[in-house]
């Protein structure tokens, strides 16, 4: 039965002293492969999806002209980690660029749309209203 006061006696000093502790082991020399788990896998490709959601929102708040461009590499970050060219883990943030640099793309439109809309309307009044 084992409860407070029925501990082990005591051993003295810590477990292993006196013993010398594992190394870290051989770094691997110029030339060979990294261990698993050092440093993850490399991909051929460099990400692009953070410039990608950098600009969406650049795009969407401030310079709307970067929208556009945020969409075309958010598109081809995604392409890329579909092709196994880019690092999957940064798929959502290719997403979350690639979709405000679509909406930053439809408000631009928008906006257009809207100043059409009112030149014409202010031909018309001018011809009519003269």
């Amino acid at each position: 039965m084992s409860g407070y006061g029925n501990e082990p006696p005591y051993q003295g000093g810590p477990q292993g002293y006196g013993q010398q502790q594992p190394g870290y082991g051989q770094q691997p020399g110029y030339g060979q492969q990294q261990p698993y788990g050092y440093g993850g896998p490399r991909y051929p490709e460099e990400s692009q999806a953070v410039l990608a959601i950098v600009l969406g929102a650049l795009g969407l708040l401030f310079c709307q002209i970067l929208a556009p461009i945020a969409w075309v590499i958010g598109r081809r970050e995604l392409q890329g980690i579909d092709a196994g060219q880019r690092d999957p883990n940064n798929r959502t943030t290719a997403q979350v660029g690639m979709w405000l640099g679509i909406i930053g793309t439809a408000l631009i439109i928008l906006g257009l749309l809207f100043i059409v809309f009112f030149i014409v309307l202010s031909i018309g009044v001018a011809t009519t209203g003269a």
